[in-house]
């Protein structure tokens, strides 16, 4: 008994097969036949067609924190080293209206401050505003600042 139809006698028992010559046709597994057959029971869903115009730019709107009251305020801040904007920046997103003096910074960090600060004032949708030499306002998008500031400061200075 050679190997191949002892392995037939194993798997399909001890009754006689026809062997014909002619090179079998490649079956498909049985898993791709019920994937076809539920890919024709399945509804077809079409897919939403997106353009792409250029703007991939996304709005976020600031989401206040409801656990604390939200009277308004304005927080001041003389940061001595970098490490002090994620304070500043969650009173940003609590929409707070912030002042920031940088005098104690030397130059270098007092840009990244500023360019971190200006960035968290940006996406929160709020204004950004150099008050003096080192001194610059952060204000929420509901408070309006009227006149400006930077000129009063220059003309109080020349009196």
């Amino acid at each position: 008994m050679t190997k191949k139809s002892k392995w037939k006698s194993f798997f399909y028992g001890d009754e006689e097969f026809e062997e014909l010559d002619a090179t079998p046709e490649p079956q498909q597994p049985a898993n791709f036949q019920m994937q076809q057959q539920m890919q024709q029971q399945r509804p077809r869903v079409v897919k939403p067609q997106h353009t792409n115009d250029g703007n991939n730019v996304v709005k976020l709107q600031a989401v206040p924190n409801h656990h604390q009251q939200h009277t308004p305020k304005v927080r001041v801040f003389e940061p001595n080293s970098y490490a002090e904007v994620q304070a500043i920046s969650d009173c940003i997103r609590d929409e707070q209206t912030v002042v920031i003096n940088i005098h104690l910074l030397d130059s270098k960090q007092a840009k990244r401050v500023i360019d971190f600060i200006g960035g968290a004032t940006y996406v929160m949708g709020a204004t950004f505003k150099k008050i003096s030499t080192d001194v610059f306002l952060s204000s929420p998008a509901n408070v309006e600042i009227e006149g400006d500031v930077q000129q009063l400061l220059t003309n109080q200075t020349t009196e």
